[in-house]
């Protein structure tokens, strides 16, 4: 627990310097701050580099000097730029050192919120094991703590039991709206992602799969493509746990000591193995589960993107 809040706190503090997080203090300025840095560092290389698509006469594949500086005058990134700029060496400075920090900046981004969405997801997952632990051991628990007492009756020990499933039903709430707060927060980024992933994982595998040799590109273009598969794996695989471990909530109550319980308590863990029977489910755009079969979908999608594009 004590890394899981380190790691949390280290993403934080990345997220604050880069807009990504709101302040506590000087909410305004941080808005400011915020889409200023979203204006320079991010809208600039993404529209140039749309524009160099457009533009640009022949596209139809990508050479060596597209991810190698071999030139003089060659960017980090292809984008489109007027000719005076190119010319004149101080705009071009000024422009090279835009590209570092948006790549800088979407690198940061990149790096701090898909660990954070993915460890979102599986804080909720350690915390459905902690309740989970918490019910099969109803009985137990009570029973320590009055070891050292005597002459307890079994009103007071069905009280206890009683505070303790009511504490375990306060639990289960407070999940499920950390659960419904996160996919409001995430649930269109995610969409997003995946569908700009299933889209370019396509694209890629029908590029490399027109590369005759082993070149820098095809290199390049396998670890990208790693990177894309991995990343939506990443999403899958926690959302997969989350699902999981609610799935099996009902089975830890059933497996605690109810049948000592008075009829009360029965029916309240009643109640809760009947609310706990729906999986707790983040969606992505709330069009697709979160779950391995998901990432299978998209894999399947992007294999059928390149067989598309290989019959022209």
């Amino acid at each position: 627990m004590e890394n899981a809040g380190y790691s949390f706190s280290l993403n934080i503090s990345v997220m604050k310097l880069i807009g990504l997080y709101p302040s506590d203090t000087y909410q305004h300025l941080h808005k400011a701050y915020a889409v200023t840095l979203y204006l320079i560092f991010m809208l600039p290389p993404t529209i140039l580099g749309l524009l160099r698509f457009v533009f640009a006469q022949e596209l139809t594949s990508f050479d060596y000097n597209d991810f190698m500086m071999v030139e003089k005058t060659q960017l980090l990134v292809n984008v489109w730029l007027p000719d005076f700029v190119m010319k004149s060496r101080v705009l071009y400075y000024h422009v090279y050192v835009i590209l570092i920090l948006g790549l800088v900046y979407a690198s940061f981004a990149c790096g701090t919120i898909d660990p954070l969405i993915g460890g979102l997801a599986h804080q909720a997952t350690a915390q459905l094991q902690v309740l989970k632990d918490n019910l099969e051991n109803l009985g137990r628990h009570s029973k320590q703590d009055f070891l050292n007492l005597e002459n307890i009756d079994e009103n007071t020990k069905s009280k206890n039991i009683d505070l303790a499933i009511k504490n375990c039903i306060r639990h289960h709430q407070t999940i499920i709206n950390f659960v419904y707060e996160y996919q409001e927060c995430f649930s269109v980024v995610v969409f997003s992602q995946l569908s700009e992933s299933t889209l370019t994982i396509g694209l890629l595998c029908f590029q490399i799969s027109k590369t005759l040799e082993l070149d820098i590109y095809f290199l390049i273009a396998m670890n990208y493509l790693s990177l894309l598969f991995f990343q939506i794996f990443f999403y899958c695989y926690y959302g997969t746990l989350l699902i999981e471990e609610s799935k099996t909530l009902p089975t830890a109550v059933y497996m605690s000591r109810w049948y000592e319980y008075n009829i009360q308590t029965k029916k309240t863990l009643n109640i809760l193995m009947e609310r706990s029977k729906r999986p707790m489910v983040v969606t992505a755009g709330k069009l697709f589960d979160l779950s391995l079969d998901t990432f299978t979908t998209v894999l399947k999608r992007a294999y059928s993107l390149v067989a598309v594009l290989g019959n022209y």
